[in-house]
Parts: C-alpha cells; sequence; structure tokens
C-alpha cells in the first residue's frame, strides 16, 4: 500500500483513467469488427471495475496512512467499504441482467421496476458515502499539511480536487509524495 503513496501522479492517472479507457475503446473496436456490440457490454463495466477500484484503494491508502490524527477514522472505514460492495453488486447486477436480456428471459420493464426499486436507494447509500470519504480524505490531506484541524473553506480545493479525481490526482499525488517522504 506504501507503493500508492509513493507512486507518479501519471501511475495512478494511467491505472484509474487510461487503461479503462483503453479497455472501453478495444470493446468498441471489436465489437464494430464483428458487427456485435455485446462486447461492449463487459468492456464497459470491467472499464468501471477497475476505475473505481484504483479510486477507492487511493482513498483507502491516503485516508488510513496520512490521517493519523484525524478522529473519526473508524467511521472512514465503514464508509470506505459501503461504496466497494455497491460496486460490486450493480457489477454483477449489470451482467445479469445483461445475460439474460441477451437470452429473451427478462423485459425492459422488469428491468426499469428493479433499477427504481433496488438501485436507487443503494445507489443513494454510494453517493452518500462517497461524499464522506472524499471529504475524510481532503481534511486529512490538509490537516497533515498545516498540523492543525482544518475547517471546510480550507480543505475545499482538496475537496473538490478529489471529486475530479483523474485531473485533481496531478495536483494532490506530488502533495501526498512530499509529505510522505517526511
Amino acid at each position: 500500500m506504501k507503493l500508492i503513496l509513493q507512486a507518479k501522479h501519471w501511475h495512478i492517472f494511467l491505472l484509474a483513467f487510461l487503461i479503462p479507457a483503453l479497455i472501453i475503446a478495444g470493446g468498441l473496436v471489436y465489437s464494430t469488427f464483428w458487427y456485435s456490440m455485446t462486447s461492449l457490454f463487459y468492456a464497459i463495466p470491467l472499464a468501471l471495475a477497475l476505475s473505481q477500484a484504483v479510486i477507492y484503494i487511493w482513498l483507502w491508502v491516503v485516508g488510513t496512512n496520512i490521517a493519523e490524527n484525524v478522529d473519526d477514522q473508524k467511521l472512514f472505514k465503514i464508509f470506505i467499504i459501503i461504496p466497494c460492495f455497491v460496486l460490486l453488486f450493480i457489477l454483477a447486477f449489470w451482467l445479469l441482467i445483461t445475460l439474460r436480456l441477451s437470452f429473451g428471459k427478462l423485459s425492459m420493464a422488469g428491468v426499469l421496476f428493479t433499477s427504481l426499486f433496488v438501485i436507487l436507494p443503494i445507489q443513494f447509500a454510494f453517493v452518500i458515502s462517497l461524499i464522506y470519504c472524499v471529504f475524510f480524505v481532503a481534511r486529512a490531506i490538509k490537516q497533515a499539511e498545516i498540523k492543525q484541524k482544518p475547517n471546510f473553506e480550507t480543505f475545499f480545493k482538496e475537496f473538490i480536487l478529489i471529486l475530479i479525481f483523474p485531473i485533481g490526482i496531478w495536483f494532490l499525488q506530488p502533495r501526498i509524495n512530499r509529505m510522505y517522504r517526511k
């Protein structure tokens, strides 16, 4: 895990954005070559799973290693697990629906009903836990830099940079590298 704290910003950008984009592009090229779009139904969840795994591993490592004196680290650990389970559930749901739709055993009305009453509440929990995790890591980064408890206005920039993760990593990871070397 310390490898992530020592990684360059372009390493994380490559894992979280470029490789998943290449997987989707490969699925698109393969689909157009064989005149079947079914490979995209498998390339997209694979790319999203890889991208989200990198993001949540990065959040976990930074949140647990940089935030030594932050008081609610146990709550952070609980909230970081929720999106991982939600992503696995949605990935399994996507693949199951894709398989059942391709065999003609499921109607779009059933998919819509399930999406509204099962996926929507789970997605709500996902968003709340994601916002808390980003809030926690942004506060931890700023607290490690200024050596005191910051208010939200102080770490608002870090919060926004984490939210726009593939771009924000270019600015945050060099700062994390400098903090980790100390």
